[in-house]
């Protein structure tokens, strides 16, 4: 599986099966960490009040890119993925 480099997303932690591996989020006052296994297509979410990683399931790369592009992830989260990816 070939992942483009977007959103300056560094690719060395998108895990391509296995244990997902989570991106540190600086500057987010709701979301701790992210990450994204494009080999299951899960998307793993920490919010800064709770430990407890969140998968999200079927998520397309695409939107894990445009959330961590997003100017406010909290904001991207509420409108795109909660309630749309099982979760």
């Amino acid at each position: 599986m070939q992942l483009r480099h977007c959103a300056n997303i560094d690719l060395n932690y998108i895990n391509i099966g296995e244990n997902m591996k989570m991106i540190p989020l600086n500057g987010s006052s709701a979301i701790v960490a992210a990450g994204y296994d494009a080999y299951t297509n899960q998307m793993g979410i920490q919010f800064t009040n709770n430990p407890t990683v969140y998968i999200f399931y079927n998520v397309p790369f695409q939107v894990f890119n445009e959330f961590m592009s997003s100017s406010s992830r909290g904001d991207y989260y509420h409108r795109y993925i909660e309630g749309n990816y099982k979760g």
